[in-house]
């Protein structure tokens, strides 16, 4: 598309008036599927994302994918698409979304919309369905859906692939999909490190220990503090609510003199007894410090925490 443009000089008064013509850039778009992936029987939510909305007042796409291994269940509006009316159809193998404004969208990018999908009970690891972007048309307020002539239009299908990993984390947020799901966690924010019931408590901190991030349950789940006695010596002790079933998580116990420095000490060499299962996924653990807290040798000062990671 050319695009005429002029240029006036006012020089000691004499004025030039240059004509000339230039190459518009093309507006440049990209629509988005990931690959995720899904337990056998699982259910799976898979957004997909524009990166640019700007100028449009309506956008249909066509997702085709392996009956055999996946069922669509239902689609959602993302916080892109709630700028529309989103409307959609489905058959063997393929749903139809068809987003619709009156006007043209000033602009915008992220998720137009969520499907879920439930995947076969029967379904064997790495087995896999391909998410294939197709029929995909855009339109502004003219409401002829042919921008393909003027625009750059990209697309990024995805894959759903069959797992036996219990704890997925598709969105690479910090926590598992299901556990965010049976909370009513938006799988799609950086929940690991909010303290969404404003109890203290992060989010990970919560899963690790077994806790409700929509209940205020510090008092019930938080880290004890004692003194305990190992071999005559007294020592700091503090125990901690450890889940099971989940290898991605890593509990570290940390000890300070001072608040500024932290050594690592060894977890299962400081451990006091057989931890004791509680039988909600989680068992509690007591373990103790290096640092004597009476005696001839005791310390003034000893501090232990409990550091959880999950990568």
């Amino acid at each position: 598309m050319k695009r005429l443009f002029y240029l006036k000089l006012i020089t000691a008064g004499m004025m030039l008036l240059i004509l000339g013509m230039t190459q518009a850039r093309a507006t440049s778009r990209t629509l988005t599927l990931p690959s995720y992936q899904v337990n056998p029987g699982g259910i799976v939510e898979v957004p997909l994302t524009l990166d640019n909305a700007s100028g449009l007042a309506a956008v249909q796409v066509q997702i085709n994918f392996d009956p055999e291994l996946l069922e669509f269940l239902t689609v959602s509006t993302g916080p892109l698409g709630e700028a529309f009316a989103l409307s959609h159809g489905a058959g063997d193998g393929f749903v139809q979304l068809t987003f619709v404004r009156a006007d043209m969208l000033a602009g915008g990018a992220g998720r137009l919309a969520v499907l879920k999908f439930r995947s076969n009970s029967g379904a064997v690891a790495n087995q896999f369905s391909d998410l294939a972007i197709a029929d995909l048309s855009f339109s502004d307020s003219t409401g002829v859906i042919d921008l393909q002539q003027t625009e750059v239009l990209t697309t990024t299908n995805g894959q759903i692939v069959v797992s036996l990993q219990q704890n997925i984390d598709n969105a690479d947020n910090g926590l598992p999909d299901w556990w965010e799901v049976q909370h009513g966690l938006d799988l799609f924010t950086a929940n690991a490190n909010l303290d969404t019931d404003k109890d203290g408590i992060s989010n990970l901190m919560e899963y690790a220990c077994g806790g409700n991030p929509r209940v205020s349950d510090a008092k019930e789940r938080q880290v004890l503090l004692s003194r305990v006695v190992v071999n005559g010596k007294t020592y700091l002790g503090v125990g901690f609510y450890r889940r099971l079933g989940d290898s991605s998580l890593h509990y570290k116990l940390q000890e300070s003199s001072d608040l500024g420095s932290w050594n690592d000490l060894d977890l299962t060499q400081q451990t006091l007894n057989v931890p004791q299962n509680i039988g909600d996924g989680t068992e509690f653990v007591n373990v103790f410090g290096t640092l004597q807290m009476a005696g001839p040798n005791s310390q003034s000062r000893g501090f232990l925490r409990i550091v959880v990671k999950r990568p």
